[in-house]
């Protein structure tokens, strides 16, 4: 037996609302009941917030029909029953058009609590449904924010490839070159679109089309590419990561997600040329770390001194450019650099094979973050003099 049942009866005749509660309690151990014939007395009633409601489909002035369409307009969810003495297939599809969750007969009222169980039962699930749709369309919408706050440009694939979401930065900043847009957008299917984007200027296309077939096949845990292209604004270098979506659910996915690179690169580019310049200068140049510690040096230091760079790094300048073994950097050394920007002199250096030099020196301060000194560069020039024994 049920413990409880709140109803509310829309009925003229207070004998036939008392019949329906007898009937009502050989199924609930409690029955609360309120009876109302107007329109104004049912609608106060609804702030009781009843289980059930139970209407007769004609009561002076009011009845079931008016009663389902206040329920629709003010937008409460409380299942109705309509009983009535006479029942027309006009009157039953009447009923259902507004929403009825039941309708039957009063001379019939043993059917009456297995009605009011079923219409229970259905808004408890309708209720569920509700809530999880709220609930997917919160995580939809937290998802998007998540994606949104990329500053990568990314999107999210099904298991077939196909694109269901991108973020701002998909949409706004990417380009077609860069196998990325709001012309790739929701519904394209992303491994044929990286196939047709692929001609003689950009041939990545293939290898990011086959990468997020693999991921999702499952083939590998994960997919990277550094490519250039060249967008709208100009050559662009990229980095590519196709990582799958982890759920409990076994459709998958994957998220493909494209990085900006340029900056770096040609960073690393003017790396590569400023240290071939570097080598085939003709002075030797020395890069030491703020404490004046050895950490690169170039051929022609090589060539002039005869140290290598395993033999001199990690020691002291001083003792790289001289030969001396004391740690004898000049005084002031530190303090001269920053303030001129340089300091200058003229030494007498030794070579590994003990024979000696003139040399002139340069130390120069290589300013990092928020001007701090990182690193100094020590060019070693003049040694074209004869070199002497000591």
């Amino acid at each position: 037996m049920n413990k409880e049942l709140k109803t509310l009866i829309i009925e003229d005749s207070a004998i036939d609302a008392e019949l329906e509660v007898a009937m009502l309690s050989h199924h609930w151990e409690q029955v609360s009941w309120r009876r109302v014939d107007r329109q104004a007395d049912f609608i106060n009633e609804l702030s009781w917030k009843p289980d059930i409601i139970i209407a007769d489909y004609e009561v002076p002035g009011f009845g079931a029909p008016v009663a389902l369409e206040l329920l629709q307009e003010l937008d409460v969810d409380i299942p109705l029953i309509v009983c009535t003495g006479a029942v027309t297939e006009e009157i039953v599809v009447r009923c259902i058009r507004l929403g009825a969750a039941d309708y039957l007969l009063k001379d019939r009222l043993t059917r009456l609590a297995l009605a009011i169980d079923n219409a229970l039962a259905m808004r408890r699930e309708r209720l569920a449904k509700q809530h999880n749709l709220h609930e997917q369309q919160r995580l939809a919408a937290l998802n998007s924010a998540l994606l949104d706050s990329l500053p990568a440009q990314a999107a999210l694939l099904n298991n077939h490839g196909d694109i269901i979401a991108t973020n701002a930065a998909w949409r706004d900043q990417g380009d077609r070159s860069s196998f990325s847009g709001a012309e790739l957008g929701n519904g394209c299917h992303y491994v044929q679109a990286c196939t047709a984007l692929c001609n003689q200027q950009n041939m990545h296309g293939l290898g990011i089309a086959h990468g997020v077939r693999d991921v999702l096949a499952g083939k590998c845990e994960r997919f990277n590419l550094e490519y250039n292209c060249q967008c709208k604004d100009g050559k662009h270098w990229y980095r590519v990561m196709v990582t799958p979506v982890t759920s409990g659910q076994q459709d998958g996915g994957a998220v493909v997600m494209h990085v900006d690179i340029t900056e770096r690169r040609n960073i690393e580019e003017q790396l590569k040329i400023n240290a071939n310049a570097l080598q085939h200068l003709t002075d030797g140049v020395i890069i030491s770390d703020a404490k004046l510690r050895v950490v690169s040096l170039n051929k022609a230091y090589t060539a002039i001194t005869g140290y290598e760079l395993a033999e001199v790094k990690g020691l002291p300048l001083w003792t790289a450019i001289t030969g001396e073994e004391l740690d004898r950097i000049p005084a002031g050394l530190h303090s001269r650099t920053l303030p001129i920007g340089g300091w200058r002199t003229e030494l007498n250096c030794r070579r590994k094979d003990g024979k000696s030099f003139q040399a002139a020196l340069s130390v120069n301060p290589v300013p990092g973050e928020h001007d701090v000194v990182e690193h100094f560069t020590a060019v070693l020039s003049g040694h074209a003099r004869t070199p002497q024994h000591s």
